[in-house]
């Protein structure tokens, strides 16, 4: 039974392994075109076993006719093509964008109903036209459903290293500045994007499964298809599971039956009439079906939480130190840190991000904003705009508790101010958190819930970039009251359980821990169930302290 596509999800999976009852055949009679037939039969693959009607209804239904598939060089594109072709999509890779309404038209012409193009920066200067080309779509009638892909700066270098392919915007300095610029020139299409698909944390599989759960049926299943040989002509080639079922009454010796096949209703109903035939079936196919579902629910070796969502410390310089030159020495400090397997990262005060992002191009110490406006840009005096902060930070804080106590960001302001950052395509760090009269309420999971739902209102359900939150229990910043490993362990689980609830792989996004963090009270945090790393204040202003908490992390 070769291994030859994907199938339904796996709560689907009895509806959909039923029909393999009936498509066994039995062996066929002798021909005088014997060669002929022969060839044809030892590579025939019969019907795959189809979804429960009701379900594949639905199903297509939700299907959209046309995927145009864009994003970062090396986020997944081309194995997303692949995955389209499963599904049944017509796919065109590296399509000029303005020839997409010409390229959809001759598709249905061609008898495509469902078509996936993929857009990139390969296609240089014409790339320019992307905008416009699904303008003219949509005023023709058809509105295309833009899917993009992203991915981490550090996984994209990771995975340049490793192929030594070329950026298609290769700049000089190599693959980092060729990224950034990716970044700027894909700004209008992510903004206009349907859907968001961070692929730093996905595995092929679990971006295969991802796509089939989005665009098809579910999941990727186990597709069987079943072929009848005669052992006089040698086993099937692609064949992965052989079974010698010459136990079973055969209806070629039966001679009103030799003419007929195994398509005819006379033999069917007298292949599977005879008991050993059931008992056969009785055993094969929970042993399929057992298969299936151990296939998909087999666990990674050596994958956990904390594993799979890769841990973060920050350090929140806020308005230190006092110059530029001090930022620099500091930044170069940190940068000198042993390294860990947590991440590190900085947000220095903003008159000093170009010259910190200069003292740390190329370490390993991510630069982060402390805080961007919800506009891209205008007559807003004294702030700071996403579009600004790219290229020299990888991301920013948004919804920190002393920018909405001081400047007075409610909810609104935040989740504007969270679209506009992923829309950049920086990697937006949320702070959520209770103050004292509400957590002495008993509401601080109830709160934390609460600002992800509103946070996030104004993104693409679904599509956060590379989100990360963090936990900020206002009551015990500055106050000498730290919050507990239980405390941030149930705000983490609120923030997952929100996350959710919006459509957000929660298991994805690492939770911070962010309330007066220090050397003596990190190790608390650090054990606590769901915390994957910290976003400090004071602390990491001392190298020596700020490294002694990223080795609580390690």
């Amino acid at each position: 039974m070769p291994h030859a596509g994907h199938l339904s999800p796996r709560d689907q999976r009895d509806h959909a392994l039923d029909p393999v009852v009936g498509a066994h055949r039995v062996p066929r009679q002798r021909h005088p075109h014997r060669d002929h037939r022969r060839a044809r039969d030892l590579g025939r693959e019969l019907r795959p076993l189809a979804l429960h009607p009701d379900l594949e209804r639905v199903a297509e239904s939700d299907r959209p006719d046309l995927v145009v598939v864009t994003g970062l060089s090396g986020s997944g594109k081309s194995q997303a093509v692949k995955a389209f072709e499963d599904l049944g999509y017509y796919t065109l890779d590296n399509l000029p964008p303005a020839l997409m309404p010409q390229a959809l038209d001759i598709s249905r012409k061609g008898g495509h109903e469902r078509v996936a193009f993929v857009i990139d920066a390969r296609s240089g200067a014409l790339f320019a036209e992307a905008s416009a080309a699904l303008d003219t779509l949509a005023r023709n009638g058809t509105k295309a459903h833009v899917l993009f892909f992203d991915a981490s700066d550090e996984v994209l270098l990771r995975r340049y290293s490793e192929t030594r392919h070329r950026h298609p915007l290769e700049q000089s300095g190599g693959v980092q500045p060729s990224i950034d610029e990716e970044r700027r020139v894909l700004v209008d299409l992510r903004e206009r994007a349907d859907r968001v698909i961070d692929t730093t944390y996905l595995t092929v599989k679990d971006l295969r499964d991802t796509l089939h759960s989005l665009y098809g049926a579910g999941p990727s299943g186990m597709l069987v298809h079943v072929t009848s040989f005669g052992y006089r002509y040698g086993l099937p080639p692609a064949a992965d599971l052989v079974f010698d079922v010459r136990f079973m009454d055969n209806p070629f010796y039966i001679p009103e039956l030799r003419p007929l096949t195994g398509s005819d209703p006379p033999v069917r109903e007298y292949v599977l009439r005879h008991p050993a035939t059931n008992a056969f079936l009785g055993h094969v196919v929970p042993l399929l079906r057992f298969a299936d579902r151990g296939r998909a629910s087999r666990p990674r070796p050596g994958r956990s939480d904390h594993l799979v969502r890769a841990r973060l410390v920050v350090g929140n310089w806020k308005m230190n130190p006092p110059t530029i030159e001090d930022a620099v020495e500091l930044a170069r400090a940190v940068a000198a840190l042993p390294r860990s397997s947590a991440k590190l990262g900085i947000a220095p005060p903003a008159v000093a991000l170009a010259a910190v992002a200069d003292a740390v191009r190329g370490r390993d110490l991510a630069v982060f904003a402390q805080d961007v406006h919800w506009e891209e840009k205008g007559a807003f005096t004294g702030q700071i705009s996403a579009t600004m902060v790219r290229g020299l930070a990888e991301g920013a804080i948004v919804g920190h508790s002393e920018v909405r106590r001081d400047q007075g960001d409610d909810d609104v302001r935040v989740a504007r101010k969270l679209a506009r950052a992923v829309a950049a395509g920086l990697r937006p760090i949320l702070c959520v958190g209770e103050s004292e009269a509400e957590f002495v309420a008993g509401e601080s999971t109830n709160v934390v819930a609460r600002q992800i739902s509103a946070d996030l209102a104004a993104l693409v359900r679904g599509s956060v970039g590379r989100l990360v939150v963090a936990y900020e229990p206002i009551w015990a910043i500055g106050t000498g009251r730290p919050a507990t490993g239980a405390h941030a362990t149930a705000a983490a689980r609120a923030i997952r359980t929100a996350l959710r609830g919006m459509d957000v792989d929660a298991d994805a996004v690492p939770v911070l821990y962010g309330g007066s963090v220090s050397a003596k009270s990190v190790v608390e945090f650090a054990r606590a169930d769901g915390i994957d790393g910290a976003l400090v204040g004071g602390a990491s202003l001392d190298p020596d302290e700020f490294g002694a908490i990223v080795r609580a992390f390690t």
